[in-house]
Formats: structure tokens, sequence, C-alpha cells
């Protein structure tokens, strides 16, 4: 339901708890940027993984805040300059996250903003108004070859996975059901049905989409489990008590594009299906395999990842299975690796430090910044001298 709630007030606590919520991607137009908590809100979440892209003017006042932009960047970030054209200023001012929400309004994201008669708005599930400001991010970011739609972005590719859309359709019939029900709610935008095939337009969309979200697909899997069992008169079939999780990526080969990919929380112990998908740059694997682990002595074979050698993010978090890390010696563009709560042994650890001098590697001893927490502007070295809120004349 859409819902439209303005603020008035503690509108720097109210950017915070958003960006607090964010789960997967975050998009930041505004014009200056000198708020060193709102900077280090997406520098932190930048940390854990999550996808940030930042829009800001190239100007004596964002140059001079005393924020290291850069430091963003190589947390993998991404930080798009707008410099002077003809003297028009870049004045957006808004934030979109997850594409499910929209902060917007005269607040600026710096020092003074917070001693001003300010006001944002925070807009939720306008799914119409968020589609517009990301495609007009896109624009002002040269990215137009993207389409932005909800949490995934597609790019105009051809593909040579299937010969043509009957192969795929034929594919279809017989691929995974599990794999095909969070395929069809999140990426085709309608309830699953047994009994009606994607169309052509949603055959592209598939075969060139760059992003796919599969996390939690047990809470779309438990809507269907009657379905499912009657289509396949399997009525002792997703009966595990922890959940109806992915447990197979059978199928994910044929998405040759993909860059982004996010599997976490599901029962996947079989990765060879990833080894086809050579432009993955962000992988989450976290919170896997458990009850394949538990009930069967499964083991998550990391050896399928050396050939994912553009990834930069790898989270295994809260795997106690796995296997083979040295396959991760590989990955030498990987710049943030989530050990954290693994059976990954403190020489395994060491070994893959010295073969990625230039990853940060999260174990259970490494944490988040401690300045994320508790800190106040004291701690930074952004300053008010010299910024204006509302013009740079």
């Amino acid at each position: 339901m859409i819902s439209n709630t303005p603020y008035f007030k503690f509108i720097q606590a109210t950017i915070l708890k958003e960006l607090d919520e964010a789960e997967s991607h975050v998009i930041v137009a505004v014009a200056w940027l000198t708020d060193p908590v709102l900077y280090h809100k997406l520098y932190s979440l930048c940390r854990k993984g999550k996808i940030v892209e930042l829009l800001l003017n190239y100007d004596q006042i964002n140059l001079s805040s005393g924020l290291d932009f850069e430091k963003i960047q190589e947390a993998g970030g991404k930080i798009f300059w707008e410099y002077e054209h003809e003297k028009r200023l870049m004045h957006n001012k808004y934030c979109i996250i997850d594409a499910q929400t929209i902060i917007t309004g005269s607040y600026n994201w710096t020092n003074r903003a917070k001693s001003h008669n300010e006001n944002i708005i925070v807009i939720k599930e306008d799914y119409a108004t968020i589609s517009s400001f990301k495609n007009e991010f896109y624009r002002l970011t040269n990215q137009t070859g993207r389409i932005s739609t909800d949490t995934y972005y597609v790019k105009k590719y051809s593909s040579a996975a299937f010969a043509n859309f009957q192969s795929f359709l034929e594919w279809w019939e017989i691929s995974h059901v599990e794999l095909k029900i969070p395929i069809t709610e999140r990426l085709f935008k309608k309830k699953f049905n047994f009994y009606t095939l994607p169309s052509e337009n949603e055959y592209n969309l598939l075969l060139n989409t760059t992003a796919l979200d599969l996390e939690f697909t047990g809470n779309l899997l438990l809507d269907y489990k009657l379905m499912i069992q009657e289509q396949f008169n399997d009525y002792n079939s997703l009966q595990a008590e922890y959940g109806y999780a992915l447990s197979g990526l059978d199928g994910i080969e044929h998405f040759i594009h993909l860059e982004y990919l996010n599997c976490s929380w599901n029962d996947i112990v079989n990765l060879s299906p990833l080894i086809p998908l050579k432009k993955l740059s962000y992988l989450d694997l976290s919170h896997n395999g458990r009850m394949q682990c538990l009930l069967f002595n499964a083991e998550i074979d990391l050896g399928p990842l050396k050939f994912l050698q553009n990834l930069e993010y790898l989270n295994l978090l809260s795997n106690k299975s796995l296997k083979n890390f040295d396959a991760l010696y590989y990955l030498k563009s990987l710049k943030t690796l989530d050990l954290s709560e693994t059976n990954a042994t403190k020489d395994e650890i060491n070994n893959i430090k010295r073969h990625l001098p230039n990853c940060e590697i999260l174990t259970d001893s490494v944490q988040i910044d401690d300045t994320e927490y508790g800190h106040d502007e004291s701690d930074f070295s952004g300053t008010d001298e010299g910024e204006y809120d509302d013009s740079p004349f």
C-alpha cells in the first residue's frame, strides 16, 4: 500500500532509520554531502555488502568537506560526479532504498541543514514514482542502457542460452519448480501459475537480467506448499520444519548476464550451476545448506567459485560445512570476503590473505567499525566552514 509521510523535525534521524532498513540497494542523488554521520552510514552499508550508488556535484563544497569519498568506492560503492555544465546545477535531493522507499524534500545532506527549517517526505511502495526517480538517476549518471525494475536491472543483451523461445519453453516445463516460483514472482511480477507459460517478453527479461534476489525463497515456497504437492502428487515434499527453502540452483546457468545474485537463507550446497555466470561481481551465499548438511552430512564445495573471477563481493557468513577454501585464491578481483561464523580455520584464513592481499576478509574477530555506533560529529573531519546549503555561489 502506498504511503506518504512528511517530516519537519528529526530529519537526519529519520534518514538514518530508513537507511538502517536497507536490505540490498541504496541510490542517493544529492547536490552536497558534508554530513559525516550520513556519510558514515553509507560507508557502513558498503562494508556490509549493500549496493550503494551516489551522485554528487563536483565542486568545492563536496571536495573540501573533509570526507573521504574514496573509502566508499574502496568498500564497493559507486560514486558519480556531476560536473558543472553550462552553469546548470545538479540540485537533486533524493534517496531510493531497495526500490521500495523514496526520501526526498528540501533537506540537503549537510551539517548546516540540521539547523534550518527543512522537510522531507518518505514515500513507500509507489513503484511508478520510484521508477521515474531511478530512470532519472541512470540518465544523469550516463547509465541510460539500464532499465530500472524494482530490485534488479535489465540491460539490452542478446543471449545464446537457448536457441529460440520454443526451446526456452521446453526448458521451463522441466526446470526446477522451486526456482521457477521466485523467478516468476520477483522477476515477472505475477503470482506463479503452473498452467501459464512465460511470454516472449518475459523470456527476454529473464535471459537478460543482471541481478536476481533469491533470498528467503522459503517464504514464497511456503505459500505454494499445497499447490506443489498436488501438482506433483508428492505430499512428502517441502516438509522440512526449518522452512521451504530453495534446495538447488539448477537452471541458473542460463542467466549468463547476472552480475548480482543473492541466494542467502536457502539450502543450497551444489554451486556448480554458477560456473557459467562469468559476469557475477556480487554473490551472497550466507546461511545456506543447513538441513542438507545436518541430515545428509553434505558439504558446500567452494571449487566452482574459482571460475567466477569477476567477483568483487562474496558472502559465506554462517556456513559451517565449507570445503576447498583454496578455490578462493583464484578470485583476484575480490574486495570483500565474509567468512564470519564459518568452519574456516585460522590457517585457511591466513592462506587466503596471502593470496588475496587486497581483499578485506571479515571473520568472527573482525567487525564493522565501532565508529558506526555511538559516534558524534566530533569524530569526523567534516566542517561547516565555507559550506552553503542551497547554492554554491
